[in-house]
């Protein structure tokens, strides 16, 4: 009988062996062993690792861009670089020109509705420093106000589509990639 049950417990394992839990004690080897100092990183380890790293890059660019919505838009200049506090906070000249857009005629602002914005500003003293670069180029520039932004502009023109609004505009994308026709309203 004892024969019989031996022979049974043969061809069916009644019992499981046990694993044992396998932690970061599998992965350095056992002390004793002197100077010899191995570390075993199997494929599985070293992606669980690698996707470990890319959840907590994830999580600091999330803080990151939560940090920097909460920031006050109107950043001073000494926290800024020195060469951009420099370029910001250089003084607007108050009796410039190009402050406010230019006046024109009722009758010729229906007549040219059109105009070319070069370029966009949250503030109007930027729009006035781009729109003085403008005329140094050679260019009718001044500054339009569209709600929320300041728009520096080029000229005015009866046509969206004229060949001199055309040829003005390709003049303007060769410094101003953007630009592009508007039409304004009076």
């Amino acid at each position: 009988m004892m024969e019989e049950e031996r022979h049974q417990k043969e061809l069916f394992e009644f019992e499981k062996p046990k694993k044992r839990f396998r932690g970061f004690a599998d992965i350095f080897p056992k002390a004793g062993f002197g100077a010899n100092f191995a570390v075993m990183l199997t494929l599985e380890k070293a992606i669980f690792m690698s996707l470990a790293a890319i959840m907590l890059l994830v999580v600091v660019f999330a803080l990151g861009v939560e940090r920097g919505k909460s920031m006050p838009k109107d950043v001073s200049p000494a926290a800024l670089p020195k060469k951009t506090a420099q370029i910001l906070t250089a003084p607007v000249k108050a009796a410039s020109p190009v402050q406010a857009a230019p006046a024109r005629p009722a009758a010729e602002a229906a007549s040219r509705p059109y105009t070319i914005v070069a370029a966009a500003f949250s503030r109007r003293e930027y729009a006035a420093r781009e729109a003085d670069r403008l005329k140094k180029s050679g260019f009718d520039a001044f500054v339009a106000e569209s709600d929320p932004y300041f728009l520096a502009c080029v000229g005015a023109y009866a046509d969206r589509s004229g060949a001199r609004t055309q040829e003005d505009l390709n003049k303007v994308r060769k410094l101003y990639k953007d630009a592009y026709t508007k039409l304004m309203r009076v």
